[in-house]
């Protein structure tokens, strides 16, 4: 079994079986009910031990029906009306109505309201004449309302609504009643049709003669507004033209000036175009004249040069080579003679010392030594010149050149003397001019005996 029920919001659930509860009615007074209630929503019921009921809370439409009942005026009448009704809202009254309906749902209160309600609506038609039930039925249905309201709010339920459907007779009263009425609408329906005709032609005619005097007066209207509005607009016509020449020759004198300012500016922007374009082929000249001087005459200046400075080379070389060689082959040839008529000397020398003192004879062989030696002094100085391969000379006219090159080495090489003298304290000098005096006078000597003889 559930433990949660529910009920929706036109439901409220009766829980039944479970502990008393002590409850206040409409009226104050105060018992004890064994039930609980719930509108809507859920609830938890104890299985075994209490039970779910539902009563609703719809608007129940009753059909109300009489027949057969006697009016004030003694006419027998019948009537059919229409009621809604439900149960109240507040808690007093679902009680009530629980008490009342519960188990026989919405046809239960349905037919104890169709009761109800038939029975005041007998009483309302009975109280009445026939002419009031007809005429007055908002008031017989507000008289069936209240005095249903007070039996039905007793058992949980009110009336929102009633209203006759119908009512009628077997006799024909109330058609009877209804006919003069008819007739009477009938003539004065014919009568107001009639007047309603007359009235129409006369208001037809009215109009119509209202109509032609508003139409003349309408075409007067507007054949006078024509002729203004044609006056008007021939008088703006000619201020619209003389405004257009105006605007027109303002136009013209404008699109002159314009055109020569335009000319104008287009001169100047020409003028400034070919300063321009000036400009720029000079500048292209200048660049062109600098690219051709860059790339040819420099180059060529260069290359120029650059041969004249080889040929100058080229020549100086060979001259040097030349020069250099010719002074080789001369200091060569002058120191081997040298070196060979030093040698004669000396063996001569050594010959005729022979018989001198032993002093005499360390002093020439000191000499010879020297002698010796310079020969090899004066290749090592001239020999670097025999490893150079090209050598350029700044210079010109009788100091440069060859000329200069050779005396260098010439004075390198007379230098040598001196040299040796500071190397080794002996003046080579004067020890050859000594020894050559004393050779001179040994010669001298048997000269002079000969010829003394």
């Amino acid at each position: 079994m559930r433990l949660y029920h529910t009920a929706g919001p036109n439901e409220v659930m009766i829980i039944t079986g479970g502990p008393q509860r002590t409850v206040t009615d409409p009226d104050g007074a105060k018992r004890q009910i064994g039930y609980r209630m719930k509108i809507g929503g859920g609830a938890l019921v104890l299985p075994w031990l209490e039970h779910v009921s539902i009563l609703p809370l719809d608007v129940f439409t009753v059909a109300v029906k009489v027949e057969s009942v006697f009016s004030a005026n003694n006419v027998r009448i019948s009537a059919e009306g229409q009621a809604q009704v439900k149960v109240k809202g507040d808690e007093g009254s679902i009680r009530l109505a629980a008490e009342h309906f519960l188990g026989q749902g919405g046809e239960g209160i349905r037919s104890v309201s169709q009761e109800v309600v038939e029975g005041y609506m007998r009483a309302a038609l009975g109280s009445r004449t026939v002419e009031h039930v007809l005429g007055q039925q908002e008031e017989m249905a507000r008289q069936v309302i209240e005095g249903a309201a007070g039996d039905l709010s007793r058992m949980g339920l009110t009336v929102l609504s009633f209203s006759f459907k119908q009512i009628n007779d077997d006799e024909g009263f109330i058609a009877a009643l209804a006919e003069p009425r008819i007739a009477q609408v009938k003539r004065d329906a014919v009568i107001a049709k009639a007047e309603a005709e007359k009235d129409a032609m006369v208001q037809t005619a009215l109009l119509k003669q209202e109509g032609d005097i508003t139409k003349l007066r309408t075409e007067e209207e507007v054949l006078q507004a024509t002729a203004n509005f044609e006056s008007k607009r021939a008088a703006q016509q000619a201020e619209v033209n003389e405004v257009r020449a105006r605007a027109d020759v303002s136009y013209d004198i404008e699109r002159c000036k314009i055109s020569r300012q335009l000319k104008e500016q287009e001169a100047e922007v020409q003028l400034v175009e070919k300063r321009k374009a000036i400009e720029i082929q000079e500048q292209e000249i200048a660049r062109r004249e600098k690219e051709l001087e860059a790339s040819v005459k420099r180059p060529a200046d260069a290359h120029s040069y650059q041969a004249r400075l080889e040929a100058e080379q080229e020549a100086y070389r060979k001259e040097l080579e030349g020069k250099g060689q010719a002074a080789w082959i001369r200091v060569k040839g002058e120191a081997e003679a040298a070196a060979v008529r030093a040698m004669g000397d000396a063996e001569a020398a050594a010959m005729t010392a022979k018989a001198d003192s032993y002093s005499r004879y360390n002093q020439a062989a000191l000499v010879e030594m020297f002698v010796n030696v310079m020969p090899q002094v004066a290749k090592a100085i001239s020999e670097p010149l025999s490893k150079v391969e090209k050598i350029v000379m700044v210079g010109n006219g009788a100091d440069g050149g060859v000329s200069k090159l050779t005396g260098q080495v010439a004075s390198a090489v007379a230098q040598v003397p001196a040299v040796m003298e500071t190397l080794t304290g002996v003046n080579l000098t004067r020890m050859v001019e000594s020894l050559s005096d004393r050779w001179t006078k040994q010669i001298d000597a048997p000269a002079a005996e000969k010829e003394a003889r």
